[in-house]
């Protein structure tokens, strides 16, 4: 508790916790095991759905931040598991145990209004379809 007054943003833990990141993690350790035992599986994470989404955002009048905040947000809004675990700091095991799963940036597709070229390829840069 001591340490979430230290911080702007916290959350119990968001590294990997997408649907694509499991499945990569899970198809490298079954690799891994595959090479050091000499076993020869060669295992594919299976379809993990082609559900699209998509994000409109209108550019007029913003910053590059501002535009790349909510973009971001709209994707994961860390800001929500910041307040879980500000409301609820003793229940950090819990959050970590039942974390939702998230879909990666890939994932979404951006209609952008108003906005240049430099934004489009910061964007494009975290791998979101424009």
């Amino acid at each position: 508790t001591e340490l979430l007054k230290m911080v702007d943003i916290a959350a119990p833990h968001i590294a990997g916790y997408s649907i694509e990141g499991k499945a990569r993690a899970t198809q490298m350790v079954v690799e891994a095991v595959s090479r050091k035992f000499k076993l020869g599986i060669h295992w594919q994470p299976p379809e993990l759905g082609k559900e699209e989404r998509v994000i409109d955002i209108n550019c007029t009048e913003k910053s590059d931040q501002r535009i790349l905040f909510e973009a971001v947000s709209k994707v994961y809004n860390i800001m929500e598991d910041d307040a879980l675990l500000r409301n609820a700091p003793d229940n950090f095991e819990n959050l970590r145990r039942n974390y939702i799963f998230r879909r990666e940036f890939e994932k979404y597709t951006l209609r952008l209004v108003n906005c240049d070229e430099i934004i489009k390829r910061k964007l494009n840069s975290l791998k979101i379809n424009l």
